[in-house]
């Protein structure tokens, strides 16, 4: 029962080990890097990730706004499909349409959630700056931020 590992399969083992504990420890960086190089961890960085979501939100708003436009000539029973992950689906135009209004309603409530998040982060950078008396002056990106929130109405 007791078979013995001949010194050749204990080298590639011990080989197979090393590359295994290698790519686990590349792996832990690679986490490590990403929550701790994240641009959301300093202050700036969190208004920037703020705003490109109310971007992307603002992007689809206005994309369901005009879907809603074009289908608002035609006739609710008529057949329309619908992209939904990919594939098309067989809809009526009032199923869709009252699927989009949805849609554009939880959109919105988002894009203003965001809004007043950005606000707040805005408000409490800005004070903190001011309590600290910071300036920011040397890099451009900073600068900025600085800027746009200057003009910023309180």
């Amino acid at each position: 029962m007791g078979e013995e590992v001949t010194p050749q399969q204990r080298a590639v083992l011990e080989q197979f080990d090393q590359k295994r504990s290698k790519k686990q420890k590349e792996a832990k960086g690679r986490k490590a890097s990403r929550l701790t190089g994240c641009a959301r961890t300093s202050p700036a960085g969190e208004l920037e990730f703020l705003e490109r979501e109310m971007t992307q939100r603002s992007v689809a708003l206005e994309e369901h706004k005009r879907v809603l436009q074009q289908m608002s000539g035609l006739d609710a029973s008529r057949r329309a499909l619908q992209n939904v992950a990919g594939v098309l689906v067989p809809r009526t135009v009032g199923d869709a349409t009252a699927e989009l209004q949805t849609r554009v309603q939880v959109i919105s409530s988002q894009l203003s959630d965001l809004a007043s998040q950005h606000k707040a982060k805005a408000d409490a950078l800005r004070a903190f700056m001011a309590e600290h008396n910071l300036r920011i002056t040397a890099d451009p990106q900073f600068s900025a931020v600085q800027r746009d929130l200057a003009s910023a109405p309180s």
